[in-house]
């Protein structure tokens, strides 16, 4: 089920809006202590849906409502990587937001502001969202959370000389691991391998996501101008397909690596030629593949005789 952006957006409007009221009486140790355990929790590798809205709670029981936005992006921006909603539904989300809040006090104008700056890095305006966000820096303790996160992609995505924010930027990916846009982001910033080790990592967490499509084109990149990004699989997915195809011993769906095998020579295309060669021991995979190169020409014929001969 996807989940709907403008709805989360309006509950957490109800929330923030009573806890404003109540902040005076916020008992902040209980908060603190729930969200330190919260912090480990995905430090450990152990993000699960819900853990944003879970957090953006906390801290609005803290007192704490630019946190509490900004961890509501941070669900919103995870359901996306996973495809559970898009970027027009998130913007709906946080303009609901601003609309509420706007005008309403210092309180009010720091939490619009939060929403604000969101939507400024959803659009890729880095100047204006690190602006923005730059109000969390000092709020936010831990060195590896979100909002960090968040102006660590601002000053790479605006480029230059950043070695420095491309180490920082390594230096947190234990608690951003299951997190595709960590991955995307990190591949723009970076070149060559590096670049295509990140890209690789956000293919793995969802190949039909958001950010695929030009993952592996940055990995194609890696390889040579004569590699279409389009047909390359990471090698995740090779290994999920050929699984698969074991599995329920229907060799057709094999079919899936034509594409890639039919490549010219790359890290991938060998991967998946290597993983394939164990396969002609099983008579009804060496069978698949002999009728396949009957009918097949080209590159693709050549890698599938290739394979039957050992």
């Amino acid at each position: 089920m996807k989940m709907n952006a403008l709805m989360a957006g309006t509950a957490l409007l109800f929330c923030l809006g009573c806890a404003e009221t109540a902040a005076e009486n916020a008992q902040a140790a209980e908060p603190a202590e729930n969200l330190d355990q919260l912090i480990e929790v995905e430090r450990s590798g152990g993000y699960v849906k819900g853990l944003g809205i879970l957090e953006s709670g906390i801290r609005e029981r803290a007192g704490d409502f630019f946190g509490a936005v900004l961890a509501t992006f941070k669900e919103l921006c995870w359901a996306r990587g996973y495809g559970g909603v898009s970027a027009e539904d998130i913007e709906r989300g946080m303009n609901a937001i601003i609309q509420g809040f706007t005008g309403r006090g210092t309180a009010s104008e720091q939490t619009a502001a939060a929403a604000k700056g969101a939507i400024a890095f959803l659009k890729g305006d880095w100047p204006e969202a690190r602006r923005l966000l730059e109000a969390a820096r000092d709020a936010e303790l831990e060195i590896d959370g979100f909002a960090h996160w968040m102006l660590l992609v601002c000053a790479l995505e605006e480029g230059g000389a950043l070695r420095q924010e491309r180490s920082d930027y390594g230096a947190i990916r234990a608690r951003f691991q299951l997190f595709p846009e960590y991955w995307y982001r990190g591949a723009r910033a970076h070149a060559g391998i590096v670049a295509a080790g990140y890209a690789e990592q956000c293919i793995n967490l969802n190949p039909q996501g958001p950010f695929a499509a030009e993952c592996r084109t940055i990995i194609a990149r890696s390889l040579g101008p004569d590699i279409p990004g389009e047909d390359l699989l990471s090698k995740g997915e090779i290994d999920t397909l050929i699984a698969e195809a074991v599995k329920a011993e229907e060799p057709a769906r094999l079919r899936g690596l034509f594409p890639l095998i039919s490549l010219p020579d790359n890290a991938y295309t060998g991967y998946a030629l290597s993983a394939l060669e164990p396969l002609c021991a099983r008579p009804a995979f060496r069978a698949f593949f002999a009728s396949s190169a009957a009918g097949a020409g080209g590159r693709l014929a050549e890698r599938l005789n290739g394979l039957l001969e050992g």
